[in-house]
């Protein structure tokens, strides 16, 4: 799955290896099922941000 320049660069910053999992299985999560989480508000405009929090692993995706 590619990432924005910025998300690459906080996913570099994951130094713990049950952080990085936790994370990995989010971003497959995210590729299973790209409308997963809920909308945020905003513009109409482009594609609208999606927020996904998974519980279980702590893990809050924008």
């Amino acid at each position: 799955m590619p990432l924005c320049d910025a998300a690459s660069t906080q996913r570099e910053g994951v130094t713990s290896e049950t952080s990085l999992h936790a994370l990995d299985r989010v971003l497959v999560a995210l590729c299973g099922d790209p409308d997963i989480g809920e909308p945020l508000p905003g513009t109409s405009a482009g594609p609208q941000p999606r927020e996904y929090t998974d519980e279980a692993d702590q893990v809050r995706v924008v």
